[in-house]
């Protein structure tokens, strides 16, 4: 008997008697066999492929045909395989516009990518200054209210600061952070990191690999002298100029900047420094901008205040430094709000021994 046969089945009547309508079901066994691979040495053997029950509604009559039938649909489903001729790839239209979804999706999502980023930047840099105003108000506190000194000389083109001030040195030029730590307030603040911006990328002067240690300028009526880029005083004989935290009337200290996120070209000495508004003085410099503050926070700022507490500020126009002592312009409404924050008050006599006008 061949491998394909079927096994014959007994005519159904010698094996079950005939056919009745009456019986409720009945079933034959449809049994096909294929020989297993022969072993060498042995004779092929044969093994069970399936056993197939027959329904007797079916057919009234179970036939041979009937059973070969059966056995024929028992026969095992072939395994569809894939050649390479029957995948389909990608056509040149599907993959430009899954290319053109794709550079969608990053058009939406990395904007607000990057304004994450740069609110994170700002958070850390306002918590870098909050802990810099606390540190300079522990100075007050430990020094009778006195304010920390800021006196800076000439350095080159630019200014440094000199021992025994807040901070010391030029924070173009300056490769450690030693200056920082040589500052008066530095005990008191703990650590060089607050001293930074997160988000200034500015390096120092002549090493274009080195990151600067220093972002932060101080208010410059704030105890301040200065003998370089053209302009010199010292506190005792400059009418608005604070020695003491109490001596602060107009406008109080909690109207009062202290710390400031300055221009990485405009940054040298631990000064900020900005002319009194045109009620208050008729200088020639009131309309000039000779500390440019930063814009890297969205197109703001951050400042402290002498209370203790930090703000952002949103600038109407971008800072662009354009050298010292620049005629504000279309940021000039800038530059006046940031002269409402400074003192106002004077505190003694001009030179001349007349006192200025009064906010």
């Amino acid at each position: 008997m061949k491998s394909s046969d079927l096994i014959s089945l007994k005519n159904c009547k010698a094996v079950h008697g005939p056919c009745r309508s009456s019986q409720r079901t009945a079933s034959w066994t449809a049994v096909a066999v294929t020989p297993l691979s022969p072993v060498r040495g042995t004779a092929p053997s044969l093994r069970l492929h399936t056993v197939l029950r027959l329904s007797k509604a079916a057919s009234p009559l179970c036939s041979a045909a009937a059973v070969q039938d059966a056995g024929a649909r028992a026969t095992p489903r072939t395994v569809q395989r894939f050649s390479r001729s029957t995948i389909r790839g990608f056509t040149l239209i599907e993959l430009l516009v899954v290319i053109a979804i794709i550079a969608v999706l990053a058009g939406l999502l990395l904007p607000a990518l990057s304004r994450a980023k740069s609110a994170t930047q700002s958070a850390a840099c306002l918590s870098n200054l909050k802990q810099l105003q606390l540190g300079y108000l522990l100075y007050v506190d430990d020094n009778h209210d006195m304010l920390p000194p800021n006196r800076a000389v000439a350095d080159g083109s630019g200014a440094r600061n000199l021992p025994g001030s807040w901070v010391v040195g030029n924070a173009k030029r300056d490769t450690n952070t030693a200056n920082l730590e040589a500052g008066v307030i530095f005990p008191h603040v703990g650590g060089t990191g607050v001293y930074r911006c997160p988000a200034d990328r500015s390096t120092v002067t002549g090493s274009s690999a080195l990151r600067r240690v220093r972002s932060y300028s101080l208010e410059g009526w704030l105890n301040s002298s200065m003998d370089a880029k053209g302009l010199q005083w010292v506190p005792e004989t400059y009418p608005w100029q604070q020695l003491k935290l109490s001596t602060l009337r107009v406008p109080p200290p909690s109207g009062v900047f202290g710390f400031i996120d300055e221009h990485e070209q405009s940054i040298d000495a631990g000064l900020f420094i900005l002319e009194q508004p045109h009620r208050i003085t008729s200088d020639e410099w009131t309309d000039f901008w000779i500390s440019l503050p930063a814009d890297r926070h969205n197109r703001g700022a951050n400042l402290s205040f002498l209370d203790g507490h930090v703000e952002h500020w949103k600038w109407k126009a971008s800072k662009i430094y354009r050298g010292f002592g620049v005629l504000a312009k279309s940021d000039l409404m800038d530059q006046r709000r940031l002269q409402e924050v400074m003192p106002h008050n004077a505190v003694r006599p001009n030179p001349d021994g007349t006192w200025p006008k009064e906010p």
